[in-house]
């Protein structure tokens, strides 16, 4: 698919009909340069690069944010845009012409917002989902199309200087390789894509959770041998009990005296709270009393005297005042001495209950001492009872273990089965690879005389891709260009080998690139049945009749500080 056209609507009045054609495309800013300043800034040509994406579904806030930024946005663009209803109409056609999209969308929030195809207006899902059929022939919507046409809009510096992880910097080597693959004419079946993914992440996850747990002894082998050290320590103790020989009476008379020393403690806990309540309700009183007594009245008078002369018509005598506060403690001293019989009670029942408790438990201590000593026998089986515990524990972690183990292994065949099938793959994606290589190492070597060329590793199951025989210390500006060759040579790959994907690619910020560059990037653009679609500056192409030639012949708009895209 190539893009026809683009168009901007403020309401019903199209204030925008930017026609495309095949080759190169320029968006020229014809401001001219002056010291200290560098043309291009506000005038829209990186905007058109943007309103294109947000017809093939960006979230748009690009359009009126700073890209470095995120904080910085133009709000009056943004109010400008949704008041005056402003609508972008892409539309993309295939070779035939007889297949023609036309994609709207405006910049109104919520409900409001239009996702429309040739009329017929869609959830965003949809949307999406109808675009990678269009443009990808993908109809399993896996990559997502979002990762997909990303590649064919470089309209950030992050995707202008990186040719193959062009996505978000959080993005996995999952992902990379679901896309990279794809491009590359190597798909799977959408529910193995996504059970690959979901299985590379799960053993991730659950290995790294593996790690944790069986850290400081308490790998599998170790739990098991502590397991076993503490069955016979049970053992051991549980012998130990039996030779106290306890009758069943005496079993039910222990019993009742650890529920005693358990309500004895309870007890006391209750019986201390309710005596430091009495007593803080008593100390609160005394001072409540002391102060009805002990106030400074001379200090109330200048208060009163003070109040008088900011307020001469003040009803109250001084009499009053002093009523008032008196009868302001009186209600405190009522409000806390209701609380006392209360207290008072709860003590003397706790008290009652204390005592009961504590002349049992005397007589069942003194019973059970005759026969053997309690002490040692409370000893052994507080000993028994964390031997217990602690082969729970390790019961529960030693399962953990194992059923992780199990479900890594289980994971791991599993995707050993999927990546072996992506193995049957492989000479077809060595096929494609060096088909796209040849025009590829074409391409850059007439940039650079250099011969690039892109390759895969295979590390742990998973395929990386990258691009060999660069400099680790490439300029910017040559870097731009390399991405230039890349993207060209692939609409061209892609031509050659009947893949179905878009037949455009966007770019931005190629100030840095040299005008020679530019000018073999131009050429090849114009030689491949594709579109180059860039923002460049008027001048860059001011050095001779044919760089301004180029300009001429290529570009599709020009924009200025007193021609900006929205005009507004």
């Amino acid at each position: 698919m190539y893009i026809n056209y683009l168009k901007i609507f403020k309401g019903s009045e199209q204030i925008r009909n930017i026609v495309f054609k095949k080759g190169a495309n320029f968006i020229v800013d014809i401001t001219p340069f002056t010291m200290g300043t560098e043309s291009g800034n506000n005038v829209g040509k990186t905007t058109i690069l943007r309103l294109i994406d947000y017809c093939l579904g960006s979230e748009g806030t690009d359009i009126y944010s700073d890209t470095e930024f995120r904080g910085n946005r133009n709000t009056e663009l943004k109010s400008y845009l949704e008041v005056n209803n402003f609508i972008i109409e892409l539309s993309i056609i295939d070779s035939s012409g007889n297949n023609e999209y036309i994609l709207k969308r405006n910049f109104l929030s919520r409900r409001r917002k239009l996702y429309s195809i040739n009329d017929k207006i869609l959830i965003k899902s949809d949307f999406l989902e109808k675009l990678n059929h269009i443009l990808f022939d993908n109809k399993n919507n896996k990559p997502s199309f979002r990762y997909l046409i990303s590649k064919f809009i470089r309209n950030t510096p992050h995707k202008m200087s990186n040719t193959l992880r062009y996505l978000h910097t959080s993005t996995t080597d999952a992902t990379y390789e679901s896309v990279h693959l794809f491009l590359f004419g190597i798909s799977l079946s959408p529910e193995l894509i996504t059970e690959k993914s979901w299985l590379e992440s799960k053993l991730n996850s659950e290995k790294d959770v593996f790690k944790r747990i069986t850290e400081d002894g308490n790998s599998e082998s170790s739990l098991k041998q502590a397991l076993s050290i503490i069955r016979n320590d049970i053992k051991r103790l549980t012998k130990e009990k039996e030779d106290f020989n306890i009758s069943q009476s005496q079993e039910k008379d222990i019993t009742e005296l650890n529920e005693l020393r358990y309500d004895i403690a309870k007890l006391s806990a209750n019986l201390g709270y309710h005596e430091t309540k009495l007593k803080l309700i008593n100390e609160n009183l005394e001072e409540l009393k002391n102060s009805k007594n002990s106030y400074d009245v001379n200090a109330i008078r200048d208060i009163y005297d003070e109040a008088k002369l900011y307020i001469p018509e003040l009803q109250k005598r001084f009499e009053d005042v002093l009523v008032f506060h008196n009868s302001m403690i009186d209600s405190k001293i009522q409000f806390l001495s209701k609380d006392i019989p209360v207290v008072t009670e709860s003590i003397v029942i706790n008290r009652r209950k204390l005592r009961t408790k504590m002349t049992r438990e005397k007589e069942l201590s003194l019973v059970l001492n005759k026969i053997f000593k309690i002490s040692d026998y409370d000893e052994l089986i507080m000993e028994l009872n964390k031997k217990y515990e602690l082969k729970g524990s390790k019961e529960e972690r030693h399962s953990q273990v194992i059923e992780l183990n199990k479900s890594i292994e289980e994971k791991s065949e599993r995707l050993k089965d999927i990546n072996a099938k992506l193995e049957e793959l492989e000479p077809s994606l060595e096929e494609n690879l060096q088909s796209f290589n040849l025009i590829f190492k074409s391409f850059s070597k007439a940039l650079y005389d250099e011969e690039f060329y892109a390759s895969y590793d295979k590390i742990n199951g998973n395929y990386k891709f990258s691009i060999n025989n660069i400099d680790a210390n490439v300029g910017g500006g040559k870097k731009k260009g390399q991405i230039a060759a890349f993207d060209l040579a692939y609409i061209k790959f892609c031509d050659e080998n009947h893949i179905v994907a878009p037949k455009f690619v966007l770019h931005d910020s190629t100030e840095d690139v040299s005008i020679n560059q530019l000018m073999i990037i131009n050429e090849l653009a114009n030689e491949i049945d594709g579109q180059y679609i860039v923002a460049v500056l008027r001048d860059k192409f001011s050095g001779d009749i044919e760089q301004i030639n180029i300009i001429e012949d290529n570009k599709i708009i020009e924009l200025s500080q007193d021609d900006k895209l929205f005009r507004f």
